[in-house]
């Protein structure tokens, strides 16, 4: 369990902490110009409150180290045959070696 730095939500009681790890493909509309789908694996970090209510983890969001939603996979337009590579995630982009400057600089 991890309780935020220097312990601050010791006293929060939570009951668990995880990671959702799934598949996802989102579609869309077929009438629009140049769309398609994406797809691919995602993970997202939750936790317990002291009510068992899931909650989305945010308790150490302002850390340079936070993320969340995390999608990897490929975006494909719908006739084609050429997939791309879409990588999407809250705070950081899972994969973006090149992007990511460390220390909090992205």
């Amino acid at each position: 369990m991890y309780y935020g730095v220097d312990s601050i939500y010791l006293e929060a009681e939570f009951k668990a902490q995880g990671i959702a790890i799934g598949t996802y493909k989102f579609s869309a509309h077929p009438r629009q110009k140049h769309v398609g789908t994406f797809q691919g694996i995602m993970t997202l970090w939750w936790y317990l409150d002291k009510n068992g209510n899931i909650r989305y983890y945010k308790l150490n969001s302002l850390s340079d180290r936070y993320k969340n939603n995390q999608y990897i996979g490929y975006w494909t337009e719908y006739g084609k045959l050429n997939s791309k590579v879409c990588n999407l995630g809250e705070h950081r982009i899972p994969f973006s070696v090149d992007l990511y400057l460390g220390a909090g600089k992205f």
